[in-house]
C-alpha cells in the first residue's frame, strides 16, 4: 500500500485498509520503473521505448512495475458491454462511449474508469496509450452499474 502524504489520519485509513474495514479504490497518479537504473523514466512512452534488447540489462529488469492507473481492491469488477456513438466518426466529431461495470467481488467498492487511446495508424510515432478521460467517485456497491465517458475530436488528435 502506498500513502502519499496521508495527513493526520492516514495511519488509522491505513491501518482500516490492512485489516478489511475499508476498501481501498485509489489509482497511482505516476509510474513505477522495475529498477533505478531506468531513471529517467518515461511515460507516456512510445513503443518499444522502454524495453532494453541486447543491452547490459535482461529484458526482465527493464519495463514497467506499476503503471499511471494500476490499482487494487478487494473486490473485483467486469468491465462489459463497450459501445460507442456513433458508430462511424467523421473530423470534428465528438463521440460517446458507453460501458457496464459489474462488482463480482463480495465487497462494496469503487471504480475509477479510464479512456486510454492509442492510434494503431498514423503519420508519426505517437504514445503507445495516452488517457484521454475518466470517471471518478463511481460506487459500484450494488451488482451492475453504467458508465458513460464523453470524448471529443480534439482528445483523439495528435
Amino acid at each position: 500500500m502506498q500513502a502519499f502524504f496521508p495527513g493526520p489520519f492516514g495511519g488509522e485509513a491505513i491501518a482500516d485498509s490492512i485489516f478489511g474495514d475499508y476498501n481501498p479504490g485509489g489509482k497511482l497518479t505516476c509510474t513505477f520503473p522495475k529498477t533505478t537504473g531506468q531513471l529517467e523514466f518515461n511515460f507516456p512512452t512510445h513503443p518499444g521505448a522502454n524495453v532494453e534488447k541486447g543491452g547490459k540489462n535482461p529484458p526482465s529488469l527493464t519495463g514497467i512495475l506499476l503503471p499511471f492507473g494500476f490499482g487494487l481492491s478487494y473486490t473485483n469488477f467486469e468491465y462489459a458491454n463497450l459501445r460507442m456513438a456513433p458508430a462511424q466518426v467523421t473530423a470534428n466529431q465528438d463521440v460517446a462511449i458507453t460501458f457496464d461495470i459489474t462488482n463480482k467481488g463480495a465487497y462494496d467498492g469503487d471504480e475509477i474508469p479510464q479512456l486510454d487511446v492509442h492510434q494503431i495508424v498514423s503519420s508519426t510515432i505517437t504514445w503507445e496509450q495516452s488517457l484521454r478521460g475518466f470517471q471518478s467517485g463511481i460506487s459500484v456497491r450494488t451488482a451492475k452499474g453504467s458508465v458513460q465517458e464523453s470524448t471529443g475530436h480534439r482528445d483523439a488528435a495528435l
